[in-house]
């Protein structure tokens, strides 16, 4: 799945995200703990995973996507 995901940063977290207000609430919290993520709108690696919900967070160096509740868990536990 990793091979799948090309980005501009070698940044461990990649946040799928269309801007919705789930998104943005995700994001806050990202930023209030200042873990470096980026963002990304391409929904195609969500898809070919059938993931169907956004935000999703997506962590390289476990190869694991975290839903809403998941990510903000992960966030809260940082």
């Amino acid at each position: 799945m990793t091979d799948t995901i090309k980005t501009n940063t070698d940044s461990d977290l990649i946040l799928f995200s269309t801007g919705c207000p789930k998104c943005t609430i995700l994001k806050k919290k990202l930023d209030s703990k200042n873990i470096k993520y980026e963002v990304t709108d391409n929904l195609e690696p969500l898809v070919e995973n059938h993931i169907m919900s956004i935000p999703v967070l997506y962590q390289r160096s476990e190869d694991k996507y975290m839903t809403f509740a998941d990510a903000v868990a992960f966030v809260n536990n940082y």
